[in-house]
């Protein structure tokens, strides 16, 4: 009889945790454990120990052999910024945290796996200790400005640390705790989608089918699945807006009456090429316009050319309207319901007015049951500023604070959100000061070619026509009130940006409290195109305006491109040296003109569009000239390109610049806004100085034939001359 012995041999997976608290005073008296991830790889998820003499315990066993990040804190839920993160693997651990539970240092036999885990930090992982240790000092505590510093250290510190674990992760895929790092940065929205596809595609075959494996590809397919599904819908309303109105759709009919009483159809000029033309008896660009299009319809009435005029003039300003015909000369057909801004033809109307306007009549009516004086009362003492805004495509609520004042800060916010206050008398004081401020705005030039810039533009928008007593009387507090509880009834919508002078863990549980109990609703809304952009072709509009003997030139060309940072960046390399041309011969060579500017805009949504924009004073009697000299500098710098010299002088300035930014809180609030409104992402601030090494003589030759192409031209003028 045969017997066959085994000798069965049980694996050890079991860890021992002792961990230490140095000058922690006020330590909690109990301590957690559990999973960073719920994988379920450790045979109890959930471990607590108290906290005896500075010391505490955890012994637990691994369900494989494999490692697993856990969290140690003095909150059950893992919540928090002081806590205690590392991957844990069979073995003996110790952990010794100092000042704070998250400034902690590791060794023991089961401590590989979390010294591999730092090791995928570089050394930006050290410069995080080093800061941490100064922070758990006395004289950081006082020292604000070391405290600035360090977080400005802290800040570039983070984008180093993803850099450094992306190219960890790239080279050694293969490395037992690598997936961790791979969750780590799938899970934050710093790395782009393409980054994050990399490193998944990187994973070996057994991770991917295991349980983190399994995570990591599940996360990034929810992340994917609402970024594409946000940008689907983003441009499936952009396509609808774009589309409502194709080539070769009949007009809507309008049908109102003439200067006659006598109602006119639109569809009666049917065969006719019809220009339909908004305006207004008070409405300045519009009458700086006029002398435009009666000089087009002189020139191609003959040929079938006409115009439909629709006025926005009301009841009360009825022989304004018939005067402003005349005088102007416009012999085409006039038509109004003379309902002003309600005008049944025109687009927009009150709602519009309404809504831009509710962000700073609601900010100035208090909150809660407070009003604006009692509100400013419950402040003295404190350095508290908030104001609400709602504009073209985003609502705003920007806050500035001290340290001391930042749970102050984060109150109102909620109640500006929650509790926003009808204030009657508030409401008709405003809308009082805003029409008796009108008659101050026309009576100036700048302001009036201001307001026929912006309104032609636009394309003549009504979003962007100027303010009139119709447009203020039209306004309602009940809408103005409803619009503003419809756009911050969701905080799910708001992307919050804190840049200053802040320690992590104290605001923390300020964020939970205020802003984690802000009601959200989970209905994103999306911007669509109005189709509301820079007109095309060549347009030249001047505005006779004041008395005083000078001019104001402004000169807009405009076009599509490419939106991306080396693009954006070539732009403004070109407008640059142009400013330095320009500056050159109108005013060092020439001697006719003071203070030459050229300024750019671009936007990534609805469209990739630029602008650049060239604006000088000059003598009446000179402007024309000084016109064809600029387009002369223009031809130039297109067709030839910069020279080295302006090109190393720009790149010199730049990175100046650059260096100057990034020590700027400025410069961080506005980068974080705006990459987070184009869905671009965070990290492209590392590129700055890359990019300026691609910006070279072919580059800037290529990008001046782009950007100074005079396909789209604009050019304004402001000349003295009789008010209309």
């Amino acid at each position: 009889m045969c017997f066959l012995s085994l000798a069965v041999h049980a694996q050890n997976l079991s860890y021992h945790i002792s961990g230490k608290l140095q000058n922690l005073p006020s330590a909690s008296s109990k301590l957690y454990l559990k999973e960073a991830i719920p994988l379920g790889l450790l045979a109890s998820p959930v471990d607590s120990s108290e906290v005896k003499n500075g010391e505490y315990h955890f012994d637990g066993r691994l369900n494989t052999d494999e490692p697993d990040m856990v969290v140690i804190s003095s909150n059950i839920t893992g919540q928090g910024t002081d806590k205690i993160t590392l991957v844990v693997d069979k073995g003996k651990i110790d952990i010794v945290s100092d000042a704070k539970l998250s400034n902690f240092t590791v060794t023991g036999t089961g401590s590989l796996a979390n010294q591999q885990f730092d090791d995928m930090k570089g050394d930006s992982k050290r410069t995080t200790d080093s800061i941490r240790a100064v922070m758990a000092t006395d004289a950081y505590k006082t020292d604000k400005e070391l405290q600035q510093k360090l977080t400005r250290k802290m800040v570039q510190n983070a984008g180093k640390t993803i850099f450094n674990m992306y190219s960890y992760l790239k080279a050694h895929p293969g490395n037992r705790i690598s997936p961790f790092g791979t969750y780590t940065l799938v899970a934050l929205p710093l790395l782009n989608q393409p980054g994050k596809d990399t490193l998944i595609s990187l994973l070996p075959e057994k991770v991917k089918a295991d349980k983190l494996g399994q995570e990591i590809i599940k996360l990034n397919n929810k992340n994917k699945a609402t970024r594409d599904s946000l940008i689907k819908a983003a441009q499936a309303k952009a396509a609808d807006g774009q589309s409502k109105i194709q080539l070769g759709t009949k007009a809507t009919e309008i049908t109102q009456n003439n200067p006659e009483g006598k109602p006119v159809s639109l569809s009666a000029l049917k065969g006719k090429y019809v220009l339909v033309d908004f305006w207004a008896s008070w409405c300045a660009p519009c009458r700086a316009e006029n002398p435009n299009v009666v000089k087009l319809y002189k020139e191609y009435n003959a040929k079938g050319f006409t115009v439909f005029g629709v006025s926005l003039d009301a009841q009360s300003t009825q022989q304004a309207w018939m005067n402003a015909i005349e005088k102007d000369g416009m012999t085409w057909t006039q038509v109004s319901d003379l309902k002003g801004w309600a005008n049944s033809a025109a687009k927009d109307g009150p709602d519009f007015d309404a809504a831009s306007n509710a962000g700073g009549i609601m900010s100035l009516m208090g909150v809660g049951d407070l009003s604006s004086v009692q509100l400013d009362q419950a402040l003295t003492g404190k350095l508290v500023h908030s104001s609400v805004s709602i504009g073209i495509r985003a609502e705003n609520i920007n806050a500035t604070t001290t340290p001391q004042d930042i749970e102050t800060a984060l109150q109102l916010t909620y109640l500006q959100f929650t509790a926003p206050r009808k204030d009657e008398l508030m409401f008709s004081n405003t809308i009082g000061k805003a029409i008796a401020g009108l008659s101050t705005r026309y009576n100036n030039p700048n302001q009036v070619f201001a307001d026929t810039i912006n309104y032609v533009m636009s394309g003549y928008s009504y979003r962007y026509a100027p303010p009139t007593e119709a447009r203020f009387r039209g306004i309602m507090l009940n809408r103005v009130y409803d619009i503003y509880r419809e756009r911050f009834a969701d905080a799910s919508n708001f992307t919050f940006v804190f840049v200053g002078n802040f320690e992590i863990n104290k605001l923390q549980p300020l964020l939970e409290r205020y802003l984690g109990s802000l009601p959200s609703t989970y209905k994103h809304t999306l911007p669509r195109d109005l189709g509301q952009h820079i007109p095309t072709g060549h347009l030249e509009k001047k505005v006779f305006q004041g008395i005083e003997n000078k001019a104001t030139v402004r000169v807009v060309l405009s076009g599509d491109y490419s939106y991306g940072p080396l693009a954006n960046l070539q732009l403004k390399a070109i407008t640059d040296i142009l400013e330095i041309k320009i500056l050159q011969r109108l005013r060092e060579a020439e001697g006719e003109v003071y203070s030459p500017q050229v300024s750019i805009a671009f936007n990534k949504y609805p469209r990739n569009r630029f602008a650049v924009v060239i604006q000088f004073g000059c003598a009446p009697q000179n402007a024309d000239h000084l016109v064809l000299l600029l387009e002369e500098e223009i031809k130039k710098l297109r067709e030839n390109g910069p020279q080295p010299d302006d090109i190393e002088k720009f790149k010199a300035q730049y990175q100046k610049t650059v260096e100057l930014a990034l020590n700027d809180n400025n410069f961080w609030y506005n980068y974080l806004l705006n990459q987070s409104e184009n869905y671009d992402d965070l990290l492209q601030v590392q590129s700055l100085m890359k990019n300026i090494e691609a910006v070279d003589l072919n580059s800037l030759k290529k990008a001046a034939q782009l950007f100074l192409a005079e396909k789209n031209v604009i050019k304004f003028e402001l000349l003295p001359g009789v008010k209309n």
